[in-house]
């Protein structure tokens, strides 16, 4: 049976193909991701979001790079890493938990963002209301 953390980091990847899918008939195009989270993320995370992207044709090192970014706890180093993926140009940016969504949609309104395992009413107030695609209780997307 597939555990919780598992199954979000695998809905995470379920979220980003739909960006990356709409730019599927460049040949050719390796796409980037930005993943952001304040604490190294846990393994089970790592590994479902992987087999997920996997599952959709996305091989990391093939056709899709993950830049992977993240604090030793601190919330106040998120926005100077959500910059860094922004200047390195990735396509979208996957926010494990509601600092990194926040200091991602704080650093940036051109990438698309994509956020897992957030409980936050925050996260569906002020300007850009965040959307739950796949209806599930903690992901969305701005």
């Amino acid at each position: 049976m597939i555990d919780r953390r598992t199954f979000l980091a695998g809905a995470g990847a379920v979220l980003l193909a739909a960006p990356l899918a709409a730019g599927a008939q460049q040949a050719g195009k390796v796409y980037r991701i930005g993943f952001l989270r304040a604490g190294p993320p846990p393994r089970t995370y790592v590994e479902g979001f992987q087999q997920g992207l996997r599952a959709r044709g996305y091989i990391e090192g093939v056709n899709v790079v993950i830049e992977y970014r993240s604090t030793e706890g601190s919330f106040d180093e998120l926005p100077h890493l959500a910059a860094e993926l922004v200047r390195f140009h990735v396509d979208v940016i996957l926010a494990s938990a509601a600092p990194a969504a926040f200091a991602a949609r704080s650093t940036t309104t051109k990438v698309p963002i994509v956020f897992v395992a957030v409980y936050d009413r925050a996260m569906h107030s002020g300007g850009r209301r965040a959307e739950c695609r796949l209806g599930l209780p903690g992901a969305g997307s701005w």
